[in-house]
């Protein structure tokens, strides 16, 4: 695998953004924790955005604390 940029977009059911990060990453797998103060006073679902250059992948969550 290459290295390429990628956004991560929190979404709500309206389709707000209510977090964003972007950054460049190696090859391979990564993993992001959102953190209680990344999406304050937020609960039920979300829906989330990955998108580099070569995909878009649009997913649902549900945050129940």
């Amino acid at each position: 695998p290459e290295s390429m940029t990628a956004t991560l977009r929190v979404m709500d059911v309206t389709g707000k953004e209510l977090y964003r990060v972007s950054g460049s990453y190696s090859g391979g797998v990564h993993q992001l924790d959102l953190l209680p103060q990344d999406l304050p006073a937020v609960k039920g679902v979300l829906f989330y955005q990955l998108e580099t250059n070569e995909i878009v992948l649009n997913k649902r969550m549900v945050r129940v604390n």
